[in-house]
């Protein structure tokens, strides 16, 4: 069942009001990169372990509701917790069972992706990814950011003293790292790169000049390998064709502006959508 907007704004109602809605990355917990303490590992452990024995439910995507002194007091499966009136329910039931008062929420909602830091000679992209598929976790967007150096941007310029018509094929290794994250939402414990590029190309063709301002067109494709799980290698593929443009200082030196997105895209039996624009263009 997807959520609706009035059944949902009631299970956002409920959490503000009477829980500390806290979310946890695996890849804090495992992993070379592993970022969580010998304590916080210990804690976790603990709490998978009493949900388990109280027949709760565990699992690394899983609703996970502990009483006021830290025990665990009510659990729901992401499937079921897909269910919008079984999750307001339980909810529903825990704020009966233990009697909170309701109250502003206590961390005021704030962007949970924000750009990486960046000197003023690299340009900065934001992508955003969603799959075309209800009742799935890929149904919500993941974001990631790509930063180029002053030697990667400027690969995307125009060739010196081009004509409207010329055309020119992006660097290899630049088209890679701004197309490496076109795929939905899959299960992650970390940010290794587990993408296998069959074939890419990022084509861009000069367009006629307009007043203070160069514009390129942008025709990309893209077939890439990448499991769904880590760890984990299948056949899954990522097949895509891309449309964007391009925009340049009159003189051809300086990108200032850069969109593109996915015209049809899929991923193993669905489609996605992905679309990745410039958030902060080189200033030096």
């Amino acid at each position: 069942m997807r959520v609706g907007p009035l059944s949902n704004s009631k299970v956002i109602s409920l959490l503000n009001h009477y829980f500390i809605p806290v979310y946890v990355s695996n890849e804090d917990y495992f992993g070379k990169g592993a970022t969580a303490s010998a304590e916080e590992r210990v804690e976790r452990q603990r709490l998978v372990a009493e949900f388990g024995n109280k027949g709760l439910g565990t699992g690394d995507v899983h609703v996970y509701i502990l009483s006021p002194d830290g025990h665990a007091a009510a659990g729901l499966d992401i499937g079921s917790a897909m269910d919008t009136n079984r999750l307001t329910q339980l909810l529903e039931g825990v704020v009966k069972k233990f009697g909170p008062r309701s109250g502003e929420p206590v961390i005021p909602p704030a962007v949970q992706s924000s750009m990486p830091p960046a000197d003023s000679a690299s340009a900065v992209f934001y992508v955003v990814t969603r799959r075309f598929e209800k009742n799935s976790p890929e149904d919500f967007p993941g974001e990631n950011w790509i930063v180029l150096s002053r030697g990667e941007w400027q690969k995307l310029l125009p060739p010196q003293a081009a004509n409207p018509g010329a055309t020119w094929i992006l660097d290899k290794e630049v088209t890679t790292k701004l197309l490496t994250n076109f795929y939905p939402p899959t299960e992650d414990t970390s940010s290794a790169d587990r993408n296998h590029i069959e074939r890419q190309e990022l084509r861009l063709t000069l367009l006629p000049a307009q007043t203070g301002v160069s514009r390129a067109r942008i025709d990309g494709s893209l077939k890439m390998k990448r499991s769904y799980y880590p760890g984990k290698p299948d056949d899954r593929f990522v097949e895509a064709t891309l449309l964007g443009f391009a925009e340049f200082d009159r003189a051809g030196s300086r990108i200032q502006a850069l969109q593109l997105v996915t015209k049809d895209a899929s991923y193993a039996d669905g489609s996605f959508g992905a679309a990745m624009r410039m958030i902060q263009p080189a200033t030096e």
